[in-house]
């Protein structure tokens, strides 16, 4: 059989996305809590989706893109 090899896909930072409707309960330097609506994904399942909530925190806090080692968490955590 034949091996085949493919660069694995680059993994980008969330599209930030302001006008998400995502009450902050809290916030300071270190870390954030957001009241999620039911049905908001947390993250992007497929590239171009920008109506999540790694997609608000990117928006209102810009130095969460690169919060975790995953870029398209954002820092999220449950």
């Amino acid at each position: 059989g034949d091996v085949i090899e493919a660069p694995d896909a680059p993994v980008v930072a969330p599209a930030a996305n302001p006008a998400l409707d995502i009450e902050i309960a809290y916030a300071d330097p270190l870390f954030v809590v957001l009241e999620k609506p039911p049905g908001l994904p947390c993250v992007a399942l497929h590239a171009g989706e920008e109506e999540t909530v790694a997609s608000f925190l990117v928006a209102r806090f810009p130095e969460t893109a690169s919060a975790s080692p995953q870029p398209r968490e954002s820092g999220l955590v449950h």
